[in-house]
């Protein structure tokens, strides 16, 4: 049996994979003047990887197929939370960016709850451009219908992650756990 680690990719190619793919020692990412930062919190564990990569489409079968920029995983395991932001940076093209978004969290959706159970997942656009609520109603009401994430779309050209952090990640986790716990078992397992 080949044990997985992180986003259910087996172990051999895992460690190449998120190595070629990590922004090492980064706590910001950011092109065509709109950037996404974080400042590490005492005890927590900060990862910036670039999903918009070659090797990533490749390991997740999304060649050809436009992706998000980047993906920050926010553990604190000193709280039991972890937090997986699927960020694109996009001018004014927001229906872009949320299929970008949908067909990034799509593909690794199930390996990342497979290995974190209690991560709570964030689709976030950051945009510097006109954002025209009327046209964005739809493509956002039913992005939740195929992701099971509400997308979040702030108009800035810095966006602090911070501020999206918060209790929720932890009550998100009470309720995993809780729904797992009252899951009626199947026989055999």
């Amino acid at each position: 049996m080949v044990r997985s680690l992180s986003w259910g990719i087996p172990v051999a190619s895992c460690d190449a994979l998120l190595r070629s793919i990590r922004l090492a020692n980064r706590t910001s990412y950011g092109e065509q003047g709109k950037r996404v930062h974080i400042v590490p919190e005492v005890g927590e564990a900060i990862a910036f990887y670039q999903t918009d990569h070659n090797e990533f489409r490749r390991e997740f079968g999304l060649e050809g197929a436009s992706v998000s920029d980047v993906a920050v995983d926010v553990h604190r395991p000193q709280a039991s939370s972890r937090s997986v932001f699927f960020i694109e940076l996009k001018g004014r093209h927001i229906d872009k960016a949320l299929d970008q978004l949908k067909s990034t969290i799509l593909a690794v959706q199930g390996c990342v709850k497979r290995e974190a159970p209690c991560a709570s997942l964030h689709a976030v656009i950051v945009s510097s451009g006109g954002i025209a609520p009327k046209m964005l109603a739809g493509p956002i009401a039913r992005f939740p219908s195929v992701t099971r994430i509400a997308p979040t779309v702030r108009r800035t050209k810095n966006l602090d992650l911070r501020e999206l952090i918060g209790k929720s990640a932890q009550l998100h986790c009470e309720r995993s756990v809780e729904k797992i716990a009252k899951a009626p078992r199947r026989q055999g397992s």
